[in-house]
């Protein structure tokens, strides 16, 4: 019995580490990019200084845009236009594929190693939560695909 709580203790880390460091490590990289940006645009209005020179309008309108990009770590940025598509039922059907294949998997995993006696083990249990957290996103993304409009033109049948 100690063996196995041992194990859920590593598996929990196993699980909570890299969702700690997918949140901690993007938000470190976006502060960089950030401050590297923020940096060469001071080195740009430096080099005009440097040579007694007003920069041009479209240089200030440039580096103004750069200096008020910066937004709090946990709000939205706006979507810049042209970027990134609003998602579609397409985009949220391909999300409940790979949900239903993993959360199907761990289930599989669990039913070949729940014991025909017995309590289940950690791995059990584990898999059993997986497959929840799965399921949930199954019943997540198909809200998405009843209430989003098609990617396609409505003529493009």
């Amino acid at each position: 019995m100690h063996f196995e709580g041992e194990f859920l203790v590593w598996a929990a880390l196993a699980v909570f580490i890299p969702l700690a460091l997918s949140v901690i490590i993007p938000g470190v990289y976006r502060t960089w990019v950030e401050y590297r940006s923020r940096s060469q645009a001071l080195d740009v209005l430096r080099v005009y200084a440097e040579k007694g020179q007003e920069p041009p309008a479209s240089v200030t309108s440039a580096i103004s845009a750069v200096a008020s990009a910066g937004t709090p770590f946990f709000q939205a940025a706006p979507t810049p236009p042209g970027t990134f598509s609003r998602p579609t039922r397409e985009n949220h059907l391909a999300h409940v594929a790979g949900s239903v294949v993993c959360g199907l998997g761990a289930a599989w995993i669990a039913w070949w190693r729940m014991p025909a006696n017995g309590e289940p083990g950690a791995l059990v249990i584990w898999m059993v939560v997986i497959a929840i957290f799965f399921a949930g996103s199954v019943a997540a993304r198909l809200v998405g695909v009843f209430t989003t409009p098609s990617g396609r033109l409505r003529d493009d049948r």
